[in-house]
């Protein structure tokens, strides 16, 4: 007998899903030189070309050593490079180089495969609701 509160059985289903979909989209990612994390970061990268270190981190929202950690592997992998501020001498600003925009393509292309997969088979009005299922959960949960 399931004597567990449903709210749970909710709660378990939407962490396997996650857990599905990060090992899916990271599959993905790998299989095109990327790892864990750097996605996002080359796509901010990809919208703001020379943005420093600290507004990169809170536009990922992961911490400054995190952050920087990421960069230097990017960095020896020649996805990205880094020049010195020149209004704060401390501070670098960080840039895509080719390797890193051709990479950008192919990661974008990947993440489109991905929705596409994800969404195979749903109405607009389907992926429209769930789309505002998971917003919703996500305010549940920064809230306060």
């Amino acid at each position: 007998m399931n004597t567990a509160h449903p709210k749970y059985n909710h709660a378990k289903v939407i962490g396997a899903f996650l857990k599905t979909f990060r090992g899916f989209s990271s599959h993905k990612w790998a299989a095109i030189g990327l790892h864990p994390g750097q996605g996002v970061i080359l796509f901010e990268l990809g919208k703001h070309a020379g943005i420093s270190q600290s507004d990169l981190a809170k536009a990922v929202n992961v911490s400054q050593p995190t952050m920087a950690k990421g960069l230097a592997r990017m960095e020896r992998s020649g996805i990205i490079k880094r020049k010195q501020n020149p209004a704060d001498g401390r501070a670098s600003l960080n840039f895509l180089t080719q390797k890193g925009r051709d990479l950008l393509e192919s990661f974008n292309a990947s993440w489109a495969e991905i929705e596409s997969q994800l969404f195979a088979g749903m109405t607009e009005q389907e992926m429209t609701a769930g789309l505002a299922f998971v917003k919703h959960l996500e305010s549940n949960l920064t809230k306060g």
